[in-house]
């Protein structure tokens, strides 16, 4: 008998887009894996996937849930690293979904506040900040600064 971890290396999908998946279809784990594993295959496939993802940022940012927002964030960013640059359709990168990407990005960089430029510093201080008052447009606009900040001083 296979196990969930079994079938997951199987595929391509990572846990962060079931997660997501499974979010926003509110279908079981396993059933979220098959379906991811299918979108990856197509350019239209791959779309939805990262419109799913989307969704789920939305979703999270509207009722406040800044920890699930950066999350699915996170799994948003990955993904636009993984499928944007070799995707046919040659589809840019909106600065909306930019925004939404950098959240998750930025919560990875807000532990090495020394390694960052006086820019990256206010910027993670203004993003700490939206974070206390629970404002997650606030948060994708800075969280967007702050990566853009430690791009350049990294």
């Amino acid at each position: 008998m296979l196990s969930f971890r079994d079938c997951l290396d199987m595929t391509e999908v990572t846990e962060g887009e079931i997660d997501a998946i499974v979010k926003h279809r509110h279908i079981p784990p396993i059933v979220a894996l098959e379906l991811g594993h299918q979108l990856l295959q197509t350019s239209e496939g791959r779309e939805k996937l990262r419109d799913i993802i989307t969704d789920d940022v939305h979703a999270a940012q509207v009722r406040h849930r800044c920890g699930e927002c950066e999350r699915f964030s996170l799994t948003l960013s990955r993904y636009l690293e993984t499928y944007s640059r070799g995707d046919e359709s040659g589809a840019t990168i909106s600065q909306r979904l930019a925004e939404l990407a950098a959240i998750g990005v930025a919560e990875e960089r807000e532990g090495e506040p020394e390694k960052m430029s006086p820019s990256g510093q206010d910027a993670l201080q203004a993003l700490n900040e939206a974070k206390d008052r629970s404002d997650c447009c606030a948060c994708a606009k800075l969280s967007l600064e702050l990566v853009h900040a430690t791009r350049d001083s990294g």
